[in-house]
């Protein structure tokens, strides 16, 4: 009865391998999420009056963010801080009362609403990815992973060496092609996350 019971426990053991292994396999490449990201500078010098954001708030395109009191030839003067496209503050590196100079970063904003996962892939799977091509994406989240719809966006004209972090599928020659990904986030995904697609 014991040696039945082992048997039966090395069998499933095995089972399970095998089941991991299948699942693995199934994956055609894998990558990370990335946004269009986006460093709004001063375009003038003088004391920053007003920087009313911050990391997490969310500002549309040319929308006010503060002022910068800036000395003219015809006087003091104040310019407006405004964001260059819908997004979300994601890093702010100014804060009201500094000075500024023309160049100095104020703060970096996100398109967090449409995330870009950079998958790389093999010359061999050149043929079974094309722009605009619908790819059904894997997010990672740990001990379970979401199904999302991605859209082609990118695929690199010439190979470059892969990334060491990354893995590809029938790598000969250590070179692979970079491909970009359109996904709508639903508030899940998040910069630097993982994933997995099929072609």
């Amino acid at each position: 009865m014991k040696v039945f019971r082992l048997v039966t426990l090395l069998l499933l053991s095995g089972f399970g391998v095998m089941s991991c292994s299948t699942k693995e396999s199934e994956f055609d490449a894998s990558g990370v999420f990335e946004s269009k990201e986006i460093i709004v500078s001063s375009e003038y010098a003088g004391k920053i009056i007003s920087f009313n954001i911050e990391e997490g708030n969310f500002v549309a395109k040319d929308a006010i963010c503060g002022y910068i009191e800036s000395p003219t030839q015809f006087g003091i003067k104040n310019c407006e801080i405004k964001s260059t496209i819908d997004g979300t503050v994601i890093l702010k590196y100014a804060e009201q009362g500094e000075l500024a100079s023309v160049g100095k970063p104020l703060f970096k904003v996100a398109d967090l609403d449409n995330m870009i996962l950079r998958i790389y892939i093999s010359s061999s799977q050149l043929t079974q990815i094309k722009l605009g091509q619908q790819i059904k994406v894997f997010a990672d989240f740990g001990t379970q992973s979401k199904e999302y719809l991605g859209v082609v966006a990118w695929v690199s004209p010439k190979a470059e060496f892969t990334p060491k972090s990354v893995q590809v599928k029938n790598d000969r020659d250590n070179l692979a092609y970079a491909v970009k990904i359109n996904v709508q986030n639903d508030g899940f995904l998040k910069i630097g996350m993982y994933a997995d697609v099929q072609l």
